[in-house]
């Protein structure tokens, strides 16, 4: 009997002293939530198809505490990201913030939701496709039904954020970098996204289709580009189809794809009017295609914008457009000193710095999308008459030549980042080759994995 006291005592202190689960795969959430900084790593743990995280109620704050979610072993593959990680399912009032998600196919997607809030988060490096795939047969936004949308579809295994029949949403503060596309809107109404940055993706960074009286203002929306390719859904932002009402204004929106704004007009099977927006005081330099598309059929309003160093500017209302940034720039610092928002709010300076990459010739293409300058990178720019100049991007730090072959002469044996190196080639080799090494501060790669302060990094080019 005393032996059976004991163990009966020692199953209660021990079952007493079980944590419950934090998070876990399959979890729904109803209630308000208060997560301390940690990281949880689902992708051992889960392999089903469905969202990670279900949430759905009303006057709900789920302060993640700066965690991270990863749904993925092997972050240097984004085409194989599947599945949704926080899936957001009716109710009102919502609010998710300070969380980093990596690895997901989509990092929240949410339809029927009115009051949803995304702030201070962290949805970059979601599923992307190699820029070596045939776009053709990519199914982004706009080459499919999108009425017909479910967190399974196609679609949104390509967008960091997707919204369905949402309204009075707020996101701010949240990065939506290098995937395919950033945030997606479908039949969404009366939202406010402001203080985001959305680049570097290989598709859209925003697209409407169906939404009306949204706001966007002092966004980044720079460099979302697919490369040579013929796919015109790519660029900064596009309304695709009977969206009414929105302002979008005080954005930088500039290294983006063709077509990058405004489609209005008719399609073979439907059509697809833009009418009543306000484009205003956003920078368009040095978009490849044109900064905006505009044909005449909707009633839309572009004025006070700036185009400097685009192939073409605006079709059809030349004169909306700036033609000095200073202008332009004074204009947005007015905005930011008024507040001009509906809520009262810290507003960031968005628009590029002097020394920022500018020009259509920093539109580098690398693997999966543009090019983002925050990891070292040996480019090749020129090739001519024997000498092959490169150009070494990347954070601050030093470089140091440590070998290669099928050169007889090159500028510089090692220096500071950026750089010029201008190699002479031996004309009686077959196999040319160049090969760096590169230190300096800890950087995100290209995958979005932290690689430490002072770890010797490899830089080659093979011709």
């Amino acid at each position: 009997m005393k032996r059976m006291f004991l163990f009966l005592i020692g199953c209660t202190f021990f079952f007493g002293c079980v944590k419950e689960k934090i998070l876990y795969p399959g979890m729904q959430i109803t209630a308000s939530k208060q997560i301390a900084k940690d990281t949880f790593l689902f992708a051992d743990t889960w392999s089903g198809a469905d969202p990670t995280l279900i949430i759905t109620g009303r006057d709900l704050i789920l302060d993640f505490g700066g965690s991270v979610i990863i749904g993925s072993k092997d972050l240097s593959k984004p085409e194989d990201f599947t599945r949704v990680a926080l899936y957001v399912k009716g109710g009102t009032n919502i609010t998710i913030k300070n969380l980093t998600i990596r690895g997901y196919a989509t990092a929240v997607f949410a339809e029927d939701v009115e009051g949803l809030r995304i702030e201070n988060c962290d949805f970059s490096y979601t599923r992307r496709l190699p820029l070596a795939d045939d776009v053709t047969k990519v199914k982004f936004p706009g080459t499919i039904d999108l009425t017909n949308t479910s967190w399974l579809d196609p679609i949104v295994k390509s967008a960091a954020v997707f919204l369905k029949n949402c309204a009075k949403l707020v996101v701010s503060n949240t990065k939506m970098n290098n995937g395919q596309n950033g945030i997606l809107l479908q039949e969404c109404n009366q939202g406010l996204f402001y203080n985001n940055s959305i680049q570097y993706n290989a598709g859209l960074g925003i697209g409407l289709y169906q939404s009306n009286s949204n706001q966007f203002l002092f966004n980044q929306l720079d460099f979302n580009h697919h490369g040579e390719h013929l796919n015109t859904l790519h660029g900064g932002i596009k309304f695709l189809g009977e969206c009414k009402g929105n302002r979008l204004a005080y954005n930088s929106i500039t290294h983006s794809g063709a077509d990058q704004l405004f489609y209005e007009g008719t399609t073979r099977r439907e059509l697809r009017t833009n009418t009543s927006n306000l484009i205003e005081a956003n920078d368009f330099a040095y978009a490849p295609n044109y900064g905006i598309i505009k044909t005449p059929e909707g009633t839309n309003q572009v004025t006070n914008n700036y185009f400097t160093g685009c192939q073409g500017e605006i079709v059809d209302d030349e004169e909306s457009a700036f033609t000095d940034r200073v202008t332009q720039r004074n204009l947005v610092e007015l905005a930011i000193q008024t507040q001009e928002l509906s809520e009262a709010i810290q507003v960031n300076t968005v628009l590029l710095q002097e020394n920022d990459p500018q020009g259509c010739q920093y539109i580098i293409m690398d693997g999966y999308g543009p090019y983002n300058f925050d990891y070292p990178k040996l480019l090749l720019r020129k090739k001519e008459e024997g000498l092959y100049t490169f150009a070494i991007f990347g954070p601050p730090g030093n470089w140091e030549a440590k070998g290669g072959e099928g050169f007889k002469r090159m500028s510089l044996k090692r220096g500071a980042i950026p750089a010029t190196l201008v190699l002479q080639a031996d004309s009686t080799a077959s196999k040319k080759v160049v090969e760096l090494e590169y230190i300096g501060p800890s950087f995100k790669d290209a995958f979005g994995r932290t690689v430490a302060k002072g770890e010797p990094v490899k830089l080659k080019w093979q011709e």
